[in-house]
């Protein structure tokens, strides 16, 4: 056990030496399997503080470039995070903390600037606990990863429903290879069940009427219940469909509820004068959590909807207005010429065979002699 522990603490000294830098000597590699990507990880923010973080930040990337498992890196110190462009927030950011004061104020801007919704974030750091974990404030939604030095383990931490979950993702271990032992990084095979469950957590849903997907019965109108303060129907107990019934299966293997609303003026939603309108605008406002029903992607609403996996795709089509077909009539192979002409034709034709006829009959009457 002690000689274990030695050799730990041997392979320990690479990603600190020289410096405070946590993970300094992380291999790009590493980072291609924290991140999921199957070829290279493309384009990551290496997210730094000032002073030793800088540094500590220059010899990351040093370290990371030499690898082709990581593309172009860009540095980018902390306090300049605020005015980098929606599009640079949304690639792949690694953040290189230093502490404990370092570590929440990284965690309180990544949740104002709402980071790992589109892509992971991943923080290094020397160390990390149960009450660094409780002054986070991350959401289900955001996918934020910590590995830390002294543990040596990958922790996920995320809160839904006033409930904090700190769990094991990831974690190095020695692997023997040519009678030396080697660090050698493997996620938890149970990572993907790390959401499955959302303890009860209530969502508020918008949905139309648009069969098979989602049908609503004859009595909604009548017997649901309408609220004039946002001028809806509660119809959570007269849906149905297919894309209900898959919605309604997830809350009872996720574990939470929920109550769907559709709108009385039934627009699905769209921009207009850059303001959205519609079940759009219930997504927006944060007064619905999402659309129970087939919601097309488009151009418009992309920037406002994250769609799911699609289960249906719609052809693209081209109608063109069908002529009127005239009636059939018998005297259709007269159209191509008119009567005057029609008329010319039958009398020449009648001249001309009139006159073949009497050049015929005078030929008949000459006698041919030979000799």
């Amino acid at each position: 056990m002690a000689l274990t522990e030695a050799i730990k603490l041997l392979l320990l000294v690479p990603f600190a030496l020289g410096t405070n830098c946590p993970f300094v000597q992380l291999d790009g590699k590493v980072l291609k399997t924290i991140f999921l990507e199957p070829r290279r990880v493309s384009n990551p923010l290496i997210v730094t503080s000032n002073g030793n973080g800088l540094t500590c930040g220059k010899k990351f990337v040093s370290k990371v470039m030499s690898s082709k498992a990581v593309g172009m890196t860009q540095l980018v110190r902390i306090d300049n995070l605020k005015s980098l462009t929606e599009i640079e927030l949304r690639s792949p950011m690694v953040f290189l903390v230093e502490n404990s004061t370092t570590f929440l104020k990284t965690a309180t801007l990544i949740t104002d600037l709402n980071l790992g919704t589109q892509r992971p974030v991943l923080i290094l750091t020397k160390e990390f606990n149960q009450t660094m974990a409780e002054g986070t404030g991350f959401r289900i939604n955001q996918h934020v990863l910590i590995l830390s030095q002294t543990t040596l383990e990958l922790t996920e931490v995320y809160s839904i429903n006033t409930k904090l979950i700190v769990q094991q993702v990831g974690y190095y271990h020695f692997k023997s290879k040519w009678f030396q032992k080697a660090m050698q990084f493997d996620f938890n095979p149970n990572w993907k069940k790390s959401r499955d469950n959302f303890y009860g957590l209530h969502l508020v849903g918008m949905t139309e009427q648009l069969p098979p997907y989602t049908s609503l019965t004859e009595e909604f109108e009548t017997e649901s219940p309408f609220f004039k303060s946002n001028d809806t129907y509660d119809v959570t107990d007269f849906t149905s469909g297919m894309i209900f019934d898959i919605f309604n299966h997830l809350s009872r293997v996720l574990n939470f509820t929920f109550s769907l609303y559709k709108r009385n003026d039934g627009v699905w939603g769209t921009v207009v004068n850059n303001k959205t309108i519609g079940i759009l605008s219930n997504l927006e406002d944060g007064s619905a959590d999402l659309v129970v029903s087939a919601f097309s992607a488009n151009l418009v609403r992309l920037p406002y909807v994250r769609h799911l996996t699609f289960l249906t795709e719609r052809k693209p089509g081209l109608f063109i207005r069908q002529q009127p077909v005239e009636q059939m009539s018998w005297l259709i192979f007269f159209s191509p010429f008119s009567l005057p002409l029609w008329s010319v034709i039958f009398f020449t034709s009648l001249v001309t065979g009139f006159w073949f006829f009497l050049v015929s009959s005078q030929g008949t009457d000459q006698k041919v002699c030979t000799v």
